[in-house]
């Protein structure tokens, strides 16, 4: 890290990569289930709230960020078995909560990372 970074900030790739799993998920329900029901409006509304987390800690690094994203990606994942949808929309949400979930735990990771080396 160079003296001109803030900490976290040489990750914030990770956080671009929420913002696009976050509009995938939103947009593949859409494309993939077409009526205008729960599974839509859950799908976009999760994708949302995994946009507005990464963008909130691209902006303001708040070190809170990463267990609600946790959560956001977790109810991705649950949710085709929750609401009962099928492939291809399952199979695209389990995916995508996954790789957010592992995101996020990894920035959380590495966030105490930087909190010990502060020491």
């Amino acid at each position: 890290m160079t003296s001109t970074q803030s900490p976290g900030s040489a990750r914030r790739w990770e956080d671009m990569a929420s913002i696009l799993l976050g509009v995938v998920a939103a947009i593949a329900a859409i494309v993939l289930h077409p009526a205008a029901d729960a599974i839509v409006v859950n799908a976009v509304a999760t994708g949302l709230v995994i946009v507005a987390l990464a963008v909130l800690e691209i902006t303001v690094p708040p070190r809170w960020e990463e267990p609600f994203e946790m959560l956001a990606g977790v109810w991705l994942a649950v949710s085709p078995f929750w609401l009962g949808y099928g492939d291809p929309l399952r199979a695209t949400h389990i995916v995508i909560g996954v790789l957010v979930v592992i995101l996020a735990a990894v920035e959380l990771w590495q966030d105490r990372e930087d909190i010990e080396a502060s020491r």
